[in-house]
Parts: C-alpha cells; sequence; structure tokens
C-alpha cells in the first residue's frame, strides 16, 4: 500500500502528463483517477494557499489590490482540467476564493485604477458572470470574493453586473470592495447578503450603515476616510474589528475617537492603526483616548500601530491612563511605538498577560541596529521601575535571527534582566512572511 506521502511526491509529475483526446483505456487514463478524493482536494489546497492565510492578505488587497488567488488560479485551472473525474474536487478550492475586477481581460491604458496588476491580475467580472450563466452550479462554491474598480468605472452596468454576481452566490461568507462609493452602498441594501466577513475602503459616514446592512457580521475591515462625523453605531455581534484611520493630521484625533466608538460587547480582537507622522517635521504622538465602556469590558486582544497607549493624560493636576481602564485586556501588541516614558508601564491592565513589541526603529538619525537596542533599553529600563505593578514571567522573541542586532536590537540587557529575575528567555529563529516581534509574559 502507497502511503498519502508518497502519492504526493508523485504528483508534480502526475499533472505535468499530457492529456489527450483519445478513447479510454488502461493505458491512457491519468494516474491521479486513483488517488483517493480527500488526497487530491489536499493537492489542490495546497495549490490555492501555498502560504498559510493571513490577516495581512486583506491589507494587501486594499492597499494594493491583490491577493493569492491571482497566483493560484492558473496552475488549478490547468490541474482541473487533467481529468474529468477529479475536475468536480478542484472547482471546489478554484472557485471558493476569487478576486474579479471590472476592467476586463486585458487593459493598456496606463493607470493604476485601469490596468491589470502586473503580478497579481485579478479576473474579469464580466468572463466569470458568463461562466456562471452557463454552469450556474459554480456559484454554490463561492465563499469568499474580492471586487476591484475604480470609482469612475462604477457605471451603472459595471453595478448591476456585481449585484447580478452577487445574487448568483448563495453560500457567499466574506465580501472585499476596494472603494466601497454611496452609488454601489446603496444598491447593497436591499440585497440582504448573509455574509459574516467585510472589508472594504470607505468613507467614515458609511460605517454605521455597513453594520446595519450586514446583521450576520463577525469580521469587520475598514480603511476609513473622509470627514469625521458624529455617528450612532448600531448594536452588533463583531467579535474582530480591524480599522486604519486614513486622514489628515488635523482629524486624525477625533476621527479615532469615532473609531473607538465602533467595539460593542463582543467585539474580543480589535485592530487600530492611525497615520504615521514620523516623516513630517514635527513629530505629533497620536495618544489613546478613553475607550468606551464597553470596549473596556470586551477587548482582549488589542494591537494598535502608530498610536501611543502609554502616555498618561492630567486631568485637574492628576496623570490618567485610559489603558488601564481595560480591565480585561490580556493581549497588547504595539506597532511602530513612540519613545516610551520612564513610566510608561505603571498604568498597564491589571489582567495583561503578554505586551509585544514591533518595527521599533524609532530614531532617522541612528542606524537600524542602534535605534532598535535604545528602544529595548527603554523598555528593560520601564521593567525595572514598575516591578512593583506585575511580575515578568519571561521574554520571547519571534520572527528574528538569533542575536542579531539588526533584527530586533541588542538583546543583551533583556537576557541580564531574565537572569536576574530567573525566568526563560527564548528566542525563536526568523520564518517568511513574518516581522520579528519581541513578546514580554507577565504572572
Amino acid at each position: 500500500m502507497t502511503s498519502v506521502s508518497q502519492e504526493l511526491d508523485a504528483v508534480a509529475f502526475l499533472i505535468t502528463i499530457p492529456q489527450f483526446d483519445m478513447p479510454p483505456s488502461p493505458q491512457n487514463i491519468s494516474p491521479l483517477v486513483q488517488l483517493p478524493e480527500e488526497v487530491v482536494e489536499y493537492i489542490a489546497e495546497c495549490m490555492r494557499y501555498p502560504i498559510h492565510p493571513r490577516l495581512e492578505a486583506t491589507e494587501a488587497f486594499l492597499n494594493e489590490g491583490r491577493t493569492r488567488f491571482s497566483v493560484a488560479r492558473f496552475s488549478l485551472s490547468s490541474f482541473s482540467q487533467v481529468c474529468a473525474s477529479i475536475r468536480p474536487t478542484v472547482e471546489r478550492l478554484l472557485y471558493r476564493d476569487i478576486h474579479l475586477d471590472s476592467i476586463g481581460w486585458t487593459s493598456h491604458v496606463q493607470s493604476y485604477d485601469t490596468q491589470k496588476h502586473p503580478i497579481w491580475p485579478a479576473g474579469c467580472l464580466r468572463l466569470f458572470l458568463r461562466t456562471l450563466e452557463e454552469r450556474p452550479e459554480l456559484g454554490r462554491f463561492v465563499r469568499s470574493v474580492n471586487l476591484r474598480w475604480s470609482e469612475y468605472q462604477l457605471s451603472p452596468r459595471t453595478i448591476q453586473e456585481q449585484l447580478r454576481f452577487l445574487g448568483m452566490c448563495p453560500g457567499l461568507q466574506s465580501l472585499s470592495f476596494s472603494s466601497l462609493p454611496e452609488s454601489l452602498l446603496e444598491h447593497l441594501e436591499p440585497l440582504d447578503l448573509k455574509i459574516t466577513s467585510f472589508a472594504a475602503v470607505s468613507p467614515a459616514a458609511h460605517v454605521p450603515r455597513i453594520i446595519q446592512m450586514f446583521p450576520a457580521l463577525r469580521h469587520l475591515h475598514l480603511h476609513i476616510h473622509g470627514d469625521p462625523c458624529s455617528f450612532s453605531v448600531p448594536d452588533h455581534s463583531i467579535t474582530g474589528l480591524h480599522l486604519k484611520l486614513v486622514a489628515d493630521r488635523d482629524v486624525q484625533e477625533l476621527l479615532l475617537r469615532l473609531a473607538f466608538a465602533v467595539p460593542r460587547h463582543d467585539v474580543r480582537d480589535f485592530y487600530l492603526e492611525g497615520k504615521d507622522t514620523r516623516s513630517e517635521r514635527n513629530i505629533a504622538v497620536v495618544t489613546f483616548p478613553r475607550p468606551s465602556t464597553s470596549m473596556q469590558a470586551s477587548v482582549e486582544h488589542l494591537r494598535l500601530k502608530n498610536i501611543d497607549p502609554f502616555r498618561p493624560v492630567t486631568i485637574n493636576g492628576a496623570d490618567y491612563s485610559p489603558l488601564a481602564e481595560m480591565t480585561v485586556l490580556r493581549h497588547l501588541h504595539v506597532i511602530r511605538p513612540f519613545l516610551l516614558p520612564p513610566q510608561a508601564f505603571s498604568y498597564l491592565p491589571p489582567n495583561l498577560r503578554s505586551l509585544t513589541f514591533s518595527d521599533y526603529a524609532l530614531d532617522s538619525k541612528k542606524s537600524s541596529a542602534d535605534s532598535k537596542s535604545c528602544f529595548v533599553q527603554l523598555v528593560v529600563e520601564c521593567l525595572m521601575a514598575n516591578t512593583q505593578n506585575f511580575r515578568l514571567a519571561g521574554i520571547k522573541t519571534y520572527g528574528a535571527m538569533p542575536d542579531d542586532p539588526w533584527e530586533l536590537g541588542d538583546l543583551t540587557p533583556m537576557r541580564l534582566l531574565c537572569r536576574k529575575e530567573k525566568v526563560p528567555f527564548i528566542q525563536i529563529g526568523a520564518y517568511a512572511d513574518i516581522d520579528p516581534e519581541l513578546m514580554i509574559f507577565f504572572k
């Protein structure tokens, strides 16, 4: 009996065997016919997701208009045509997560918005509609859709094509738009989609309507732009919230306060990104505003980028820390942190179990290694200055080459601190597509 690993080792050879239109016989039937269906499905899944999907895949689509589907669809399509017996199995993977645009098969207009991505070209919506009209059963396989276009391409015909396409995918669970103008939003509301995940680049004023039109939503990923406006957030059951504020410096603080009003009692994972101000002449520290009551009692995992959660504010002559009110927070990840004040850790939430830093090369006047080493020293000083507020359980680095100062800085001070406190210091090596992280654990 052959093992699964032996069968998989032969796959690269098997799928390159040319298939000819010949009468079936023991001599010309593809060896793939003999593989169990679950093995064929596993092969197709490895081709569809060569790297395990990550949250950053949605960011890549919203920022650059690229998805992994753009690379995998050609090889999967070829694989599905090797022989008729494996085609239904492979098609379930081929049509599960798709990336479409309204540009057409090719475009020669010299504009980012009207060109196919040179490396990750999306499929053509009109061609896929034609396929669904010929084989409507394929629409049942679609679970996730990324749709890309520019706003001036959004003609009435394009909108109707998108609505017709969405109506042909009854099992749709996840939907992403590269842009969400009013002309499209008003047509989406009557569809009553039962999706659980939604992502888009959207004006701030659309946030309440997005939440209201998708009552089954569990994951929301938005790039918010436009003028801030007061809004009332309807009740929702979102558990994972990812907000990036694409706003000018003068409205950043107001938009940040509005973002803090979005979480409700079910939100457990909250990612919030502010605008990076380090390239500006006068660096403005974007501080952590006071969280809402529901946010205080729900968020367990908080990730902040370009936002300073450690700087207290002075109210009536006394220092006050909004971060300390996050009473159920267990994991805090700060990306691109600002310089730490000496008492940065004196206001950590009482139930915090891990504090992670990444991308902390702060000083453009120093080399990356020296800048990161200075930040490491600041972290050690803050840990030593606030030992009465927490007990150190250990320190771990992840995704960095051990003892390479260009990755996370000189970690010697941390190693010495762990030795003094008799807690573990662990270094886990570098991995592809993972940003180096410095993780501090508390008892």
